[in-house]
């Protein structure tokens, strides 16, 4: 056992919290709701450790909710331009 073994096993049920957390805000993110965003952003901004697993999650809700997840996409790309 390494000295980081504790401190990771700490982390994991944080970890998994956090991810739960974030996962129901998302599926509970149906529109535009201002007060959902703050939230996830709140919830991402005090996980940065998590940002991989986070971006997993956001992925795997765009998979869910977009036919073409180019489409969910394509107003990004035109404020963008």
């Amino acid at each position: 056992m390494n000295s980081l073994t504790p401190i990771l096993t700490d982390i994991r049920p944080a970890r998994d919290d956090v991810c739960r957390k974030y996962r129901l805000l998302l599926k509970q993110l149906t529109y535009n709701s201002k007060r959902r965003i703050g939230m996830l952003t709140t919830l991402a901004e005090e996980s940065q450790c998590l940002t991989k697993d986070i971006v997993s999650l956001i992925e795997e809700q765009i998979t869910k909710v977009c036919i073409d997840p180019l489409l969910c996409l394509l107003p990004l790309c035109i404020i963008l331009q």
